[in-house]
């Protein structure tokens, strides 16, 4: 028997920013606790995203794809964000396993 491990994703429409104002691409849960999560940003603007609730940023590229393995993610939201007062971040997919 093979184990899979309980998956969340943004789902099948592409995630934007339309302010300064964080968006949520995974809402934080309480059901699981993920280990791995992954961003792909398909848009051709940078941005930032956080996997514990907004507490830490890290840097996207556009045209890129980011995953962080060996982490908890114990019911915080996955996050993006775009530049203060940059241009707005679009295309962007998550998953969290």
């Amino acid at each position: 028997m093979q184990f899979t491990r309980p998956k969340s994703t943004s789902g099948l429409t592409a995630k934007a920013t339309t302010t300064d104002a964080v968006v949520e691409l995974i809402a934080a849960t309480t059901e699981r606790i993920f280990h791995s999560a992954r961003i792909t940003n398909e848009g051709t603007t940078p941005g930032f995203w956080s996997i514990d609730g907004g507490t830490t940023w890290e840097r996207v590229a556009p045209q890129s794809s980011y995953t962080d393995e060996g982490v908890e993610i114990n019911n915080k939201a996955i996050q993006i964000k775009r530049v203060a007062s940059g241009d707005d971040m679009t295309g962007v997919f998550g998953s969290a396993w």
